[in-house]
């Protein structure tokens, strides 16, 4: 299935999130640096990237946040050169939809997992912006991940060279402070429609999403935009707003102003969530592709991260109890 071209969307300019607040954006676009920094990504040439970038850093003003940024855009090239030929082979439908759902047995996870369950409800909550509140990474030599990999393969969804490398246990409920994650100084703003939607910032991981409680729209679901993943974007703005959101999450004063330094091009954010204003076409429109995933229809959902439009909706009634699961090559 080839890319799908006319989606009709752009990716947003965070500038739109801080109209009210004197974030002035940069109107340069350096349109030569740009010129060879999408000729370094077409031609995989990590040497023109790198002395793009630096000529890009040489006309701004230096401050170690534009340096952190920019030196993540490299890193993010180099993940980018190691995943070309790393393709994952999924369930039927997968490579088309960007996601596999069905229905599992989650009674032998929830028995091999209620000590850690109850503890993690009853620890205080980390309050990062970078985490969720409460999350408890599994040891790799925890029965889990045996019980998890019988499932996988049982449902014929491991495909070399993918192994299931992380598994996490997430307790949710509508205090949660991780969905503020970018704009963390931006609270007495209302949350919008497509409020906490994003795709990751990584290159070849394989998620999915399991329900250990029943879930329904109240209670965060799940949601991912089908065919997404196939979305096809200009290659430089594709590569930083991924980047960018690894480097800045736009908090602060002091990092706004940083990154309004960077051309168009160069200072977008892959976690959309409130760059799309409520009531606009784009915003109705993207609304309406996002699927919502319940538990009485799908309670284990396999998807592709790192170009599918995907979010966990914030939490308004009780609690989303969830495996996070991630296979890598």
């Amino acid at each position: 299935m080839n890319n799908i071209k006319n989606h009709g969307i752009d990716l947003p300019d965070p500038a739109v999130c801080f109209d009210d607040e004197g974030y002035e954006p940069n109107k340069n676009d350096h349109p030569s640096i740009y010129n060879d920094l999408l000729r370094a990504i077409q031609n995989l040439d990590i040497n023109l990237f790198s002395l793009s970038i630096n000529d890009l850093y040489n006309q701004l003003k230096p401050t170690p946040i534009l340096k952190n940024q920019l030196q993540s855009a490299l890193t993010g090239f180099t993940l980018k050169l190691k995943s070309k030929n790393i393709i994952y082979k999924g369930p039927k439908g997968f490579d088309e939809l960007g996601y596999y759902s069905t229905i599992i047995d989650t009674d032998p996870l929830v028995d091999c997992l209620e000590k850690e369950i109850v503890d993690l409800k009853s620890i205080d909550p980390v309050r990062d912006s970078r985490i969720q509140d409460k999350i408890l990474r599994l040891p790799n030599h925890h029965i889990i991940y045996n019980k998890l990999n019988d499932i996988y393969k049982k449902l014929n969804i491991l495909s070399e060279p993918y192994t299931i490398t992380d598994i996490n246990l997430h307790v949710s409920d509508k205090e949660d402070t991780f969905n503020e994650y970018f704009q963390t100084d931006q609270k007495h703003k209302p949350k919008n429609n497509l409020y906490t939607l994003h795709i990751d910032p990584k290159y070849s991981y394989i998620k999915a999403m399991i329900y250990l409680n029943p879930v329904q729209r109240g209670n965060g679901p799940f949601a991912y935009i089908p065919e997404s993943h196939r979305w096809k974007f200009d290659d430089v703005e594709m590569l930083f707003c991924k980047s960018n959101q690894l480097a800045n999450t736009l908090s602060t004063v002091e990092e706004r102003a940083s990154n309004a330094q960077l051309p168009l091009w160069a200072r977008k954010n892959s976690y959309f969530s409130r760059q799309f204003k409520d009531s606009t076409d784009v915003s109705k429109h993207l609304y309406k592709k996002l699927k919502h995933f319940t538990s009485d229809e799908s309670n284990f959902i396999l998807f592709e991260p790192n170009f599918g439009w995907h979010r966990g909706t914030h939490v308004d009634t009780r609690e989303r109890i969830a495996l996070q699961v991630i296979m890598k090559p």
